[in-house]
């Protein structure tokens, strides 16, 4: 889904959130002190800013005939991973989740 930021640039991120909850958003965004800005901005808004979101789209979908999922990711790479596993859950669909990282903490603040 793509976030517009006051600056007028627009960023994608992909939602961890469960997929069937369309009143609530979640993004997860690591802060990059020497990224392009994007992280940055984002980091900076407050509660109660508005920044225009796109509609979510799905362009990394689980195959429905499989019964048995595995899914991996790495790093900030769980924010896709998650709304897949919340899915999978939803409907009953057994799931092994695998997430690997450069260490427990960094692996922690990308869940939250």
């Amino acid at each position: 889904m793509s976030v517009h930021l006051p600056s007028g640039e627009a960023r994608q991120h992909s939602l961890s959130s469960d997929p069937s909850d369309r009143s609530t958003y979640r993004i997860a965004v690591l802060d990059i002190a020497d990224g392009r800005g994007g992280s940055r901005a984002m980091h900076e808004l407050r509660v109660g800013a508005v920044a225009p979101i796109g509609v979510p789209l799905n362009t990394f979908p689980m195959d429905p005939g499989r019964e048995l999922v595995l899914l991996l990711a790495g790093g900030i790479g769980i924010t896709p991973i998650l709304s897949m596993a919340r899915g999978a859950a939803r409907v009953g669909r057994p799931a092994t989740l695998v997430h690997a990282g450069r260490g427990l903490g960094a692996m922690r603040s990308s869940m939250s």
